[in-house]
């Protein structure tokens, strides 16, 4: 909301949400108030959760994912491939981004194996409507890879490391600044602490 006031050029957060705040049914409601009370758009959110959170109860969890995205809040499943990886919930659920498993990428340049796989979920993904980050990424003949693969996005070390909520104001305002602000801030999906 500070941000916003300041008109720092705002970017979704993606936020990391537990089983048990899945399992209470009430975090639809909750971010309502905060969003309502702060005036800030559900639509900066992101509620990540994880592939193997998700599969445990997937019935519940469902009917949650619906109620935030009926409220414009982005829903993501996080370090996919690592959990029971059943597909067919992945055309039930509402979902708007695959986030693959670092797992995958690291080895994907040599490995043909993780690469087949990364092609594989991306290719799903993106015939389902479902935006794909790549997590992990350290190097850039991963990038050359994931772009030639059709991946939306990617996220690691080669972009950034763990940041202040300072320090990431501060890089918002600067790919602001830059001619093709967008597409950079398009290509990178920034995690932090603290902002």
């Amino acid at each position: 909301k500070a941000w916003q006031a300041d008109m720092v050029p705002l970017v979704p957060v993606a936020v990391n949400a537990s089983p048990r705040q899945f399992e209470q049914g009430r975090l639809a409601q909750q971010l309502v108030k905060i969003t309502d009370e702060y005036s800030v758009e559900p639509s900066l959110i992101q509620i990540e959760i994880t592939e193997t959170a998700l599969m445990k109860h997937i019935e519940g969890h469902g009917n949650t994912l619906q109620a935030l995205r009926d409220i414009g809040v982005r829903v993501s499943i996080d370090d996919f491939g690592t959990g029971y990886s059943s597909l067919s919930y992945l055309k039930h659920l509402p979902i708007d981004c695959l986030k693959i498993d670092r797992s995958f990428v690291h080895d994907m340049v040599s490995d043909t194996r993780d690469a087949a796989i990364v092609s594989a979920v991306v290719g799903i993904a993106r015939s389902l409507g479902i935006r794909v980050v790549a997590e992990g990424v350290e190097s850039t003949q991963q990038v050359e890879q994931l772009r030639a693969l059709g991946c939306d996005a990617a996220q690691g070390y080669l972009f950034h490391r763990p940041m202040s909520g300072e320090r990431v104001r501060a890089l918002l305002e600067q790919l602001a600044r830059q001619p093709a602000h967008s597409e950079t801030l398009r290509l990178r999906v920034l995690r932090w602490v603290g902002a």
